[in-house]
């Protein structure tokens, strides 16, 4: 039977592990041999950094993977912050703060950030069919023409990158979002990038790419992702298809929807751009426009948005990393005391209250009644 071990990251100590480098060179072993799964809870209270191309000495497949995932209360907001767990690096170009270079892994939750060039996540998928990498709900900051977030690889089920924001500023000639390489030879197949938000400087480079694919990729789908570059999607060959989503939205016409072309990456649409605060605001044409993609399979799934507020809030998906959170004009709720005839009754307008304390038939983050009127126990809940 599979087993999980978790070892904690704390930058300011008290933990198992002061950074993600003392981790790795502690706990790097076959996964597979043992039949584990590893994951290592980054905390907030400094930088966790690791080495470059780590982490290295492991053995995984897709079952029996690396997890490295902010810990439960230290997980970003959507804004970047020193405050949360987060890698950084900006002395040596050449060195991604996290890279990784193995067969299976998965990445949740983490601030990762280069003030240099280069990339600000590295992943490089080792073994061929089924070997799958997962990126979920991170903010990825800096790179240059290689890309902020670099993955590399071969064989069959690629990976997944999924609530994830990808920023690039640089407005060097060739600057790259996300870029995905095939492995030498052998094809990189079915990586899917879903419900991104990717922006890119659209200074003095005339090739700024947010997606660009190199050498063989083939079936890469994007679907309810926000683009935003001089080009959204550029293929520099050796390219079988791309399955551009009809539920993407870019800044110029690549959509495949006219009505999803030429959105802005203004305050027309995202909270507060210029301060790199992509939350989308309540007239953001991004809104209800996506497509709904809780039915896929595993983690193609995509059920939540990049700060865990479950999707959709409204009648369908919102487009991008970002879920705009549902405020119900009014609400009500109703309940029967079981073997009384007393009737609890509560309503009001606005944000459904946090000091309400109700069933689990409500939920309180939208104040959506599940069952109302259903007959519940008094004791699972009270007004104080």
């Amino acid at each position: 039977m599979t087993t999980t071990v978790t070892k904690s990251v704390t930058p300011t100590g008290g933990g198992d592990y002061t950074s993600l480098n003392s981790f790795d060179l502690g706990e790097s072993t076959n996964l597979v041999t043992s039949d584990k799964i590893m994951v290592a809870e980054v905390h907030s209270g400094g930088n966790c950094i690791t080495t470059a191309y780590g982490p290295v000495g492991w053995t995984t497949s897709d079952v029996n993977y690396l997890e490295i995932k902010a810990a439960t209360g230290h997980q970003h907001n959507g804004i970047w912050s020193t405050s949360k767990a987060y890698a950084q690096w900006g002395n040596t170009p050449a060195d991604p703060p996290i890279a990784v270079n193995m067969a299976g892994f998965r990445i949740r939750g983490m601030q990762i950030k280069t003030t240099d060039s280069y990339n600000a996540l590295r992943i490089q998928i080792t073994g061929t069919g089924g070997k799958r990498g997962i990126v979920d709900s991170c903010l990825v900051f800096g790179g240059d023409w290689r890309g902020a977030l670099y993955f590399e690889g071969s064989g069959t089920d690629f990976g997944v990158i999924k609530n994830t924001l990808v920023v690039n500023d640089n407005d060097g000639q060739q600057a790259v979002g996300i870029r995905v390489v095939g492995g030498l030879g052998t094809p990189a197949t079915k990586l899917k990038i879903l419900n991104c938000t990717v922006i890119m400087a659209l200074g003095g480079g005339e090739d700024i790419t947010a997606i660009r694919t190199s050498n063989q990729v083939e079936n890469l789908t994007t679907q309810n992702c926000y683009l935003r570059g001089v080009h959204c999607y550029v293929n520099e060959g050796g390219f079988s298809n791309l399955n551009k989503g009809d539920h993407d939205a870019t800044c110029n016409n690549e959509a495949v929807t006219p009505a999803l072309r030429n959105i802005t990456a203004d305050a027309s649409t995202f909270a507060d751009p210029n301060n790199y605060d992509f939350h989308l605001i309540t007239s953001s044409p991004l809104k209800d426009t996506g497509v709904d993609l809780s039915g896929g399979t595993g983690e193609e799934a995509v059920t939540y948005d990049w700060t865990g507020t479950s999707r959709p809030q409204g009648p369908a998906f919102d487009i991008g990393a970002d879920e705009y959170p549902f405020t119900p004009i009014c609400w009500n709720y109703t309940a029967k005391f079981k073997g009384s005839k007393k009737l609890f009754k509560t309503s009001g307008g606005g944000t459904f209250p946090k000091n309400l304390r109700v069933p689990g038939n409500v939920d309180k983050r939208t104040g959506k009644m599940i069952d109302d009127g259903q007959e519940i126990d008094p004791d699972h809940y009270e007004v104080f």
